[in-house]
C-alpha cells in the first residue's frame, strides 16, 4: 500500500489542495475523509473527499496488473503448464479411450478390446489381417496361425496323358495330411471352403447337405471317393455326395464347419476306385474352370482344394467335463441282464432323442440292445439303438413301417457315446456316434407306441426278453425334443443334466448299490435293476467308472 499512498499524495498536490492526513482509501472507507461523513455536504480544504476516495480505489488496480495477475496465477502455472497441456488430455487419452474393438491404442502398443486398451495385437481373429484364415486371437491377444498347413490342401486326380472322350485313366489314390496347431486341450471349430471339379457319388445313409455328407457308407460302385478324416475327435466326411452314374463332372464351391482337436491330423483321401474317372467336362461337354485355386485352369482331371476360412475355439473341448459332476458308477451287463423303466405316457413322445454311454464287452451273437422300447408282439421297437454283426444300428416304428439304418462299427475297449434323434416334422432320423452324425434316414410320422416298458440292456422279441447287451452302460437319457448337434456334443460331456426342458428321463447310475436307480430328470421314472424288486440273475452289476 505504500505505492498507493505516494500516488494519492501526488494527485492531491497537483490539485493545489492540502493533502491532510494520509489514509488507506479502500472501497467502503471513502465516507471518512478529514472527519467528514458522507452526505453532510461539508468540504475539506476545498476538495471533495468522496471523489478522492473513489479515485484512489480505482487506481488501486495496480497490484493486479503486473505481479499478481500476469505472472503467477493465470499465465504460467495453473493453465498452460501442468493441468491441461501435458498430462490428463494429451498423454493419457490413448490409454483410456477405446471407441471400437480392433482400434490401435496406447500409442500403438495395444488394441481396443471390450472398451479397454489391452496389450496385444488382436481382439478377435478379424484383427489378424484382411484374410485371417486359420488364425485365432488367443486369450493374451496374440494372433496365432493354428490351421497351418491345413490351409490349401489338395486332392489331385489328373488324367493320364493323351486322354480323349469322356473318361480317362488316372492315379488310383492320393492323400494329403496336415496337423492342427493351437493350444493343447483346445478343440477348434474349423470352417473350410471346398472348391474343385468332381464326379458325384452316392453315400448310402449319409447325413447329406448339398455335396457334403457326414458319415454314410461307400456303396461299392466305381465312382471316385473324396473323403476327409479327422483323427480327434474321430470323424469322416465325404465332399462329393450326389448321385452315382452321372457321366459328367460338377463344379464344387461351398463351406462347411467341423471340429478338430489341437494336435489332431486331418487327412484328405481320394480314391479312383477303378483307376479311371470322368474327364473335366460339364453336361454340355465344356471344361470347368475354378478361378482362384492353386492349379492351372481348366484342370485336366479332377481336383478339390480345401482352404481354411475361419478357426474358433469350440465352447466345449473334447476332454471337457461340464455340468453336473463326473461319472462314479455304471451298470454292467453280462449277456443276460436288463434294467426296466415302467411305461408312462411321457416316455412315448412324438419327437425323440435317446442317448447313452457304452463300453463293449464280449457281445454275443445275434443282436445286442443298448436302449429301447418294444412295439407290438413281434420284433419291432418304437425307438432303439443296438449292435449286430459289426454294425451300430438304430431304428423306429414309424407310420411307414419299421425304418432302420446301420454303420460299420469296431468299438474296441473305449467308452463311446451313442445317440439317435427322431424329428416328426421332418420325418427324419439321425444317428450320432461320439458326437458326430454318422447316419440319416427318412421315417414318416407318427411313431407307434403301446404299453411296453422302456428297457436298458435288452429287448423283447416275440414276447420274450432277448437281445442282451454285454458291457457297461451309463448316463442313459430320453428327451421329448430333437437335440441339435451342438447340444448332443455338450450332452456327451455332461454327466448329469438334471431337470432340463424336454428331458423326460435321465439315469446316471450313481447309487453304486441297491435295486433301483433314480431318474435325475425330475420326472420320477425310477429304474429297476432286473425285472422285479427282488434280486435275480436279471440284475446288472454295479461297477465303478
Amino acid at each position: 500500500m505504500m505505492r498507493m499512498r505516494a500516488v494519492v499524495v501526488a494527485l492531491l498536490a497537483s490539485c493545489g489542495s492540502d493533502p491532510g492526513p494520509i489514509i488507506d482509501a479502500r472501497p467502503g472507507d471513502a465516507a471518512a475523509v478529514d472527519g467528514q461523513v458522507a452526505g453532510d455536504g461539508g468540504q475539506a480544504d476545498g476538495a471533495d473527499p468522496d471523489a478522492g476516495a473513489i479515485d484512489a480505489a480505482a487506481i488501486d488496480a495496480a497490484p493486479l496488473d503486473a505481479a499478481d495477475l500476469d505472472a503467477t496465477p493465470l499465465d504460467a502455472t495453473p493453465l498452460d503448464a501442468a493441468p491441461l497441456d501435458a498430462t490428463p488430455l494429451d498423454a493419457g487419452i490413448d490409454a483410456f479411450v477405446c471407441p471400437a474393438d480392433g482400434v490401435a491404442c496406447g500409442g500403438g502398443t495395444g488394441i481396443c478390446c471390450g472398451g479397454a486398451c489391452v496389450t496385444g495385437a488382436c481382439c478377435t481373429a478379424a484383427d489378424c489381417g484382411p484374410d485371417p484364415g486359420g488364425f485365432v486371437c488367443t486369450a493374451d491377444h496374440a494372433c496365432v496361425d493354428v490351421a497351418g498347413t491345413l490351409d490349401g490342401l489338395l486332392w489331385l486326380l489328373p488324367c493320364a496323358p493323351g486322354a480323349s472322350g469322356t473318361s480317362c485313366a488316372t492315379t488310383p489314390t492320393t492323400s494329403a495330411s496336415a496337423t492342427m496347431g493351437g493350444t493343447p486341450g483346445v478343440t477348434y471349430d474349423v470352417t473350410v471352403r471346398l472348391r474343385g471339379v468332381i464326379e458325384q457319388k452316392t453315400y448310402p445313409a449319409g447325413c447329406v447337405s448339398g455335396a457334403w455328407s457326414s458319415g454314410g457308407a461307400i456303396n461299392g460302385d466305381p465312382y471316385n471317393v473324396y473323403r476327409i478324416t479327422v483323427s480327434s475327435p474321430a470323424q469322416t466326411y465325404y465332399v462329393n455326395a450326389g448321385t452315382s452314374s452321372i457321366t459328367h463332372t460338377w463344379a464344387l464351391d461351398y463351406q462347411q464347419t467341423f471340429r478338430v482337436d489341437a494336435g489332431a491330423t486331418v487327412t484328405l483321401f481320394a480314391d479312383a476306385v477303378d483307376g479311371a474317372e470322368i474327364r473335366n467336362l460339364d453336361a454340355t461337354g465344356t471344361p470347368i474352370s475354378i478361378p482362384g485355386t492353386a492349379v492351372a485352369q481348366p484342370y485336366d482331371g479332377q481336383f478339390v482344394q480345401l482352404d481354411v476360412v475361419a478357426v474358433t475355439p469350440d465352447p466345449v473341448a473334447s476332454g471337457a467335463t461340464i455340468g453336473g459332476g463326473s461319472p462314479s458308477f455304471a451298470l454292467r451287463y453280462d449277456g443276460a441282464q436288463v434294467t426296466t423303466i415302467a411305461n408312462a405316457p411321457d416316455l412315448g413322445p412324438p419327437d425323440v432323442t435317446m442317448q447313452a454311454w457304452v463300453q463293449v464287452g464280449a457281445l454275443a451273437g445275434g443282436f445286442n440292445t443298448v436302449f429301447g422300447r418294444t412295439y407290438g408282439g413281434g420284433n419291432l421297437d418304437s425307438y432303439t439303438i443296438w449292435s449286430m454283426g459289426g454294425q451300430l444300428r438304430t431304428g423306429v416304428a414309424a407310420a411307414n413301417g419299421f425304418q432302420q439304418t446301420a454303420v460299420a462299427w469296431t468299438p474296441g475297449a473305449a467308452w463311446h457315446h451313442l445317440a439317435t434323434t427322431y424329428d416328426s416334422a421332418a420325418g427324419a432320423v439321425t444317428m450320432y456316434l461320439d458326437g458326430q452324425p454318422v447316419a440319416c434316414f427318412p421315417a414318416t410320422a407318427p411313431l407307434g407306441y403301446d404299453l411296453h416298458d422302456l428297457l436298458i440292456g435288452a429287448d423283447v422279441e416275440n414276447g420274450a426278453i432277448d437281445g442282451f447287451w454285454a458291457g457297461p452302460i451309463d448316463e442313459v437319457r430320453l428327451f421329448s425334443t430333437v437335440r441339435t448337434p451342438a447340444q448332443i456334443w455338450a450332452d456327451m460331456h455332461t454327466h448329469q443334466l438334471g431337470p432340463t426342458p424336454g428331458l423326460v428321463g435321465e439315469w446316471t447310475f450313481d447309487e453304486g448299490s441297491g435295486q433301483t436307480s433314480a431318474d435325475t430328470s425330475g420326472h420320477g421314472h425310477a429304474a429297476t435293476l432286473g425285472t422285479s424288486a427282488g434280486d435275480t440273475v436279471r440284475d446288472p452289476a454295479w461297477v465303478a467308472r
